[in-house]
């Protein structure tokens, strides 16, 4: 999956509140679209080793085409999405549109991970987005499988 979209930026949201942990990783592409990374679900999978700090005490940095730490760790924006893809076995859990803009939808996936995106007009003229759990549809017909939203993640 290469391709020239780069990492804009990438930080750690630490919402962790009553002892329970609540850690997440943004990535923002430079295209507009986000990923999430829900780091509860993957914190002790070996697969993840390279993208999760145990201490979720520093940020990671990019060079636009992987996150790297201090320590020398580092992962692509690829590996990072066939192993989201691989693990929630290509189910949308859940569809819906951004806050405050009609135009943005967050895709949520099995184990938590969230994809959001920026859509073209006919998606946001479509209503309201919905899952059958192998794609999003919208009541004018649109409908956008799996790999269909990989391939807006890596459009320019």
């Amino acid at each position: 999956m290469d391709n020239a979209v780069k990492i804009r930026r990438v930080y750690l949201d630490d919402l962790t509140s009553d002892g329970e942990p609540d850690v997440t990783m943004a990535i923002h592409l430079d295209n507009g679209q986000r990923i999430t990374l829900n780091l509860n679900e993957i914190a002790n999978d070996p697969r993840y080793a390279d993208c999760v700090s145990s201490d979720h005490s520093s940020d990671p940095q990019t060079d636009g085409v992987r996150l790297f730490w201090a320590d020398g760790r580092s992962v692509t924006l690829s590996a990072i999405l066939e192993a989201i893809v691989s693990d929630s076995g290509g189910v949308i859990a859940e569809v819906e549109a951004y806050e405050g803009q009609a135009d943005e939808i967050d895709v949520t996936l099995t184990g938590g991970h969230m994809i959001s995106l920026s859509l073209a007009p006919e998606y946001k003229e479509g209503g309201a987005p919905q899952t059958d759990g192998a794609r999003v549809s919208w009541q004018n017909g649109l409908s956008l499988t799996l790999d269909e939203i990989l391939e807006l993640v890596y459009s320019e």
